[in-house]
């Protein structure tokens, strides 16, 4: 009888350290697997920038990694602009935005103010309890996740944010997983980022923001050879300001600049994605129009040569028009088969309209030699 009360103290003890080492372990192989998938996330995101040096394609393959390792509500990544005044929606998905969409900060905006200035993320637990919502959120509740993307710590080039349906449903350890990944993720765009900014600037017009010869001479290329293969039609309209030398004489090189920046912009306002505008040199531009036909081309020539003529280059102080262009326009195949032999008409043909009185449109067709 009193034998079957004796408690085997040992066996107890033993028994207790085997649970205690199963518990050790089993954390131990939680903590293993969350390594493990910290891991296959880094790799993957690496391999965004391994596979593509393009800014494009590696925001693309990020947001496809977003959506498939995550069940998220909405997912919004958002990059800053070159001055930092403005945040573009790079990517997203769930939050109802479209791709490309220009949000301009707000400073007295406490959410932009608390992401941006402070470069801290922002964890708002209840959607309820903020009013305004923000911007870059179809959430009408639920829980909201923003994490800068920082290079450095005074440089951060934008912030991901991610959204789910229900309140305070982020934990303590997902934010620090998620804020370590935005932090390769960051390196990743950054570096990609800057191997496209250099590769805009070997194209790119310094002071009208436009593609610069060079890339148009490339362009042209390829646009003839496509147009001769698919037997499309092209067109190039030369331009060239009226009297800008004397604009330059009279009102100063700064106005001259000035006029020039807003020239590139009216004509990037007025013409297709698909056109191609560059600035050929000096006070002369350049676009080039696939798949327009000389006549179509003459239409889009007007319409510029109106614009300008009726536009504001003194921003108030004087009054409004005071520049004009003269336009000359020439096609593939009309007027050549061969990308020289079209430029040189539609340079023919600018000369025309120059030597006719200016502020007119000309085109290669009328003229009646070369």
């Amino acid at each position: 009888m009193a034998d079957s009360v004796i408690t085997d103290v040992d066996g107890e003890t033993e028994l207790q350290s085997l649970r205690y080492r199963c518990a050790d372990l089993v954390a131990a192989n939680r903590e293993l697997h969350k390594q493990q998938q910290e891991l296959q996330w880094l790799l993957q995101i690496n391999r965004c920038l391994s596979n593509t040096l393009d800014k494009n394609e590696t925001i693309d393959s990020l947001k496809e990694f977003f959506f498939t390792n995550f069940a998220w509500a909405e997912f919004s990544l958002l990059l800053k602009s070159q001055l930092g005044e403005k945040l573009r929606i790079a990517a997203t998905f769930g939050s109802g935005l479209k791709t490309g969409k220009q949000l301009t900060l707000n400073h007295s905006d406490p959410l932009f103010n608390h992401i941006i200035a402070h470069n801290q993320p922002l964890y708002i637990r209840d959607l309820q309890t903020v009013d305004p919502l923000p911007r870059f959120t179809q959430l009408q509740s639920g829980s909201l996740l923003c994490l800068p993307l920082s290079v450095a710590e005074d440089q951060m080039i934008g912030f991901v944010a991610f959204g789910k349906e229900t309140r305070e449903n982020f934990s303590l350890d997902e934010i620090e997983r998620l804020r370590l990944l935005c932090g390769h993720v960051a390196i990743v765009l950054h570096k990609t980022m800057l191997y496209q900014n250099t590769k805009d600037l070997a194209y790119t017009d310094e002071l009208t923001a436009i593609f610069n010869r060079r890339y148009f001479n490339q362009c042209y290329e390829r646009e003839i050879g496509r147009a001769k293969r698919y037997q499309r039609a092209l067109s190039v309209l030369m331009i060239d300001i009226d009297h800008f030398k004397k604009l330059n004489d009279t009102q100063g090189h700064l106005h001259g600049d000035r006029v020039l920046k807003q020239m590139a912009q009216l004509f990037d306002d007025n013409i297709r994605k698909a056109d191609i505008l560059s600035r050929y040199g000096g006070e002369e531009f350049v676009i080039l129009l696939p798949e327009i036909r000389a006549k179509e081309a003459v239409t889009v020539a007007e319409k510029l040569r109106k614009r300008v003529k009726s536009q504001n280059f003194n921003k108030g102080t004087g009054p409004a028009g005071g520049v004009t262009i003269s336009i000359g326009v020439a096609a593939f195949p009309e007027n050549g088969v061969m990308a020289e032999e079209v430029l040189h008409k539609a340079d023919l043909a600018l000369y025309a309209a120059k030597q006719g009185g200016r502020n007119r449109v000309v085109v290669a067709n009328s003229l009646t030699n070369d």
